[in-house]
């Protein structure tokens, strides 16, 4: 994430607290509901990695690739089910 480096790291802070949230409550439910919570916890710690400051962490240009395919299957395989 471009900008301030606050607004990055409380950005990091949210995401990851939604994915935390989302696999604490994958562990009460069964069933369809586990899948899904499982899929936003995914979706909340990619989005938390992503939003590190760019100045902290500078990804290579192979990174956007593997976040593509990582989340690419993740879709996939959501549209399959």
């Amino acid at each position: 994430m471009h900008g301030p480096a606050t607004a990055g790291w409380l950005l990091v802070a949210l995401c990851a607290g939604a994915g935390g949230y989302c696999l604490l409550r994958m562990r009460g439910v069964a069933g369809e509901a586990r899948g899904t919570a499982g899929g936003e916890a995914l979706m909340g710690f990619g989005m938390a990695a992503m939003a590190v400051p760019a100045v902290v962490l500078s990804p290579p240009r192979w990174a956007w690739l593997a976040y593509a395919a990582v989340f690419g299957a993740a879709a996939l395989g959501t549209a399959v089910r």
